[in-house]
């Protein structure tokens, strides 16, 4: 099962993205508020730290907390953006929590973002996924 642990409902082609993945295959939203053009279990937050599947999230902010997921079989940090760029100053703790933590797995949403990442993160990125792609999320559903 995958659960998705999400800021808001904001970006519409992932709304419909887990729509459509909803309707053949089980998974859950997480997030702070309620979404309600999703078709799926919208829970609380902090119900992901209950969660025993798989989660994905696509923001710096929430992928801090995947570290502390202890029940969940896998991890993913989704990059579509560098948003952490756009910070001052960003300690090197919390990039060792997020990029560089062991148990936390990196999509990214094109070829080209590839090597930057690896090179960052010393690791190897586990999926290409552009936009929310069905297929992407229909792989990691059955990995």
């Amino acid at each position: 099962m995958i659960g998705f642990l999400v800021e808001n409902g904001e970006d519409q082609v992932m709304v419909n993205n887990i729509n459509a993945f909803n309707r053949n295959n089980c998974c859950h939203v997480f997030s702070a508020s309620i979404i309600p053009q999703l078709q799926t279990t919208v829970l609380q937050r902090y119900e992901a730290f209950h969660f025993n599947g798989t989660i994905i999230t696509n923001k710096f902010r929430l992928a801090q907390q995947l570290r502390h997921l202890g029940y969940c079989k896998k991890r993913f940090y989704y990059i579509k953006e560098y948003e952490w760029a756009n910070t001052q100053m960003l300690p090197y703790k919390i990039v060792k929590d997020t990029l560089l933590h062991p148990s936390v797995d990196i999509i990214v949403d094109n070829q080209s973002q590839v090597k930057f990442i690896e090179d960052l993160t010393n690791k190897k990125v586990k999926y290409i996924m552009n936009n929310w792609d069905m297929n992407v999320l229909r792989q990691i559903a059955d990995e």
